[in-house]
């Protein structure tokens, strides 16, 4: 199972398959960084992805 922290928090959060971790961590951002989903540009939402992607094939 992987394991990958919250890019702005602590929390962290554990799944076998990529797309649900991020369907997690979709909900917890709404509930408590909802910002970072709706309040950055493009470009910062590809940071966030692509920093994702590198925690995750750690």
């Amino acid at each position: 199972m992987k394991q990958v922290q919250c890019l702005d928090c602590e929390q962290t959060f554990k799944n076998d398959v990529e797309v649900d971790m991020l369907l997690d961590m979709q909900k917890h951002y709404y509930a408590e960084h909802k910002g970072v989903i709706t309040d950055i540009s493009e470009e910062d939402k590809v940071a966030w992805m692509i920093e994702f992607t590198k925690r995750w094939n750690r």
